[in-house]
């Protein structure tokens, strides 16, 4: 039997655009504004993980837990200011999306959340190319758990999601 591709999940950071050097960054200077120093094998703490899950592993070893709410703000505060200014783009991704959007439904899953992939999708052009996104904030379990995946694809009504 002949399978044939009716859908496409993408996932955006890192598979569409490069943003994990931005939102390390961001971390970094949050820190320092508090005269804390981020080590470098925590240098990507949030990368592959919703920012909750990545201030979970950071709060412990930097941060007294009071200052957690502060701190999150001024990272998030941060790293949307810098990438409502433009990201890299991974090449070819935005005429990938495009081309898969004029064939078929695609949809978006992401650690990030609404509002970033929002401000993301908005600057690349490519909003209106997805049937829907989901954000960290509409699933229970950041990954490597397969929640986003599992519900995007009831959504598109994918058998085996």
């Amino acid at each position: 039997m002949k399978s044939v591709i009716r859908t496409a999940v993408f996932d955006l950071d890192g598979t569409l655009v490069r943003t994990e050097a931005i939102a390390a960054q961001m971390l970094e200077e949050a820190l320092a504004r508090r005269g804390v120093r981020l080590a470098p094998e925590d240098r990507n703490v949030a990368v592959g993980r919703t920012w909750a899950a990545a201030m979970d592993r950071l709060t412990p070893k930097y941060l007294q837990v009071a200052d957690r709410p502060g701190f999150t703000a001024d990272v998030l505060g941060s790293y949307r200011a810098r990438i409502s200014q433009g990201v890299e783009v991974v090449p070819g991704a935005v005429a990938c999306v495009r081309a898969l959007a004029a064939s078929m439904p695609v949809a978006l899953v992401s650690g990030s959340s609404r509002e970033e992939i929002e401000i993301i999708l908005h600057g690349l052009g490519i909003l209106g190319c997805f049937q829907f996104f989901l954000g960290a904030e509409d699933y229970p379990k950041s990954k490597p758990a397969p929640d986003g995946y599992q519900k995007a694809f009831r959504q598109l009504g994918v058998q085996g999601g």
